[in-house]
């Protein structure tokens, strides 16, 4: 929810009432003035469940720039990373630049793992790895010294679609 470029006009009921590729940003705008899920839902028609997903995300962030002392920076810091934020947008949150607040993630700790795709739901053992980084607890990856690619940008395709 949170970007260095999200619009910078004042945001207006209709603009969260209307279906626009802005509309997320309006729905923040909301939330930080202090409407709730009723109110965003009265205005925008969008599903409650969905409403309290962003809710739960506009409460990281906030979460996010509480001050140092007595929080817990490394916990909150993968559960970004767990929510999707970019390091681009922790380092905006943080007011800090964009290599600093990297090297500080990876200080605390918190690195990129890799979960294996269960390609043949579990009915036998697949003959091939493919695997999805994640912000998790738990490295699945198998070291080979075999030939490998990497797909990135796999659209909207849910994990192991079209995998063969």
């Amino acid at each position: 929810m949170v970007a260095t470029n999200c619009p910078t006009r004042p945001p207006s009921a209709r603009n969260s009432a209307r279906p626009n590729a802005e509309r997320v940003y309006y729905i923040r705008w909301g939330l930080q003035a202090g409407l709730t899920e009723d109110d965003i839902f009265a205005l925008s028609k969008i599903d409650p469940w969905f409403l309290r997903q962003l809710r739960e995300i506009f409460e990281l962030e906030q979460e996010a720039q509480a001050p140092e002392p007595g929080h817990d920076r490394p916990r909150t810091l993968r559960r970004a990373k767990q929510y999707g934020f970019s390091d681009a947008q922790l380092a905006h949150i943080l007011k800090t630049d964009f290599d600093t607040m990297r090297a500080h993630r990876k200080n605390a700790g918190v690195l990129t793992t890799y979960r294996l795709v269960d390609t043949c739901a579990a009915e036998f053992e697949a003959s091939r790895s493919y695997y999805y980084s994640s912000y998790g607890d738990e490295n699945e990856i198998i070291p080979s010294k075999k030939k490998k690619i990497m797909i990135i940008g796999g659209g909207p395709n849910r994990i192991g679609q079209g995998i063969s």
